[in-house]
């Protein structure tokens, strides 16, 4: 009997942070307080949802970035979309790749899987979140065969 493959998904109440450079010179390097304490506040989610071991195959990874709604419209975003009050593309800097890399270093840090290296897909979006609504951080994760 084969064990199927397994899937993880969790919604993370935090605003969406980028990944930054480490800064400093040398071997005297240091990640920003901010970036590790989101960094942490994840990982610490993923181990505490995880109910199996680490993954030790090749994952696929979907992560959705909900960004806390500005008050005023962004320039990109149409005025009929924004009228709605719904969810709305977020298309300004940070760039998706950082939010995507500060999640998947967070997640090394917990017990789900042990290197981001086994992630061979990942799908990911960036959007303002609707009125009323909180920033978060939506991550699902399927084992492949």
């Amino acid at each position: 009997m084969s064990n199927s493959p397994r899937q993880f998904y969790l919604v993370i109440n935090i605003n969406p942070q980028p990944w930054v450079r480490t800064r400093g010179a040398g071997k005297a390097r240091f990640k920003s307080p901010r970036l590790r304490a989101y960094q942490d506040f994840i990982a610490q989610s993923v181990t505490l949802a995880n109910v199996g071991g680490p993954i030790t195959g090749p994952v696929s990874v979907g992560l959705s970035f909900e960004r806390k709604r500005p008050k005023n419209r962004p320039a990109k975003v149409s005025k009929a979309m924004w009228a709605t009050g719904d969810a709305c593309p977020c298309a300004v800097v940070p760039d998706i790749d950082n939010y995507i890399k500060g999640v998947l270093d967070a997640v090394n840090k917990s017990n789900l899987w042990d290197d981001d290296a086994q992630v061979v897909s990942v799908s990911a979006n960036k959007f303002y979140c609707g009125e009323g609504e909180e920033p978060r951080i939506v991550f699902n994760l399927r084992e492949l065969e």
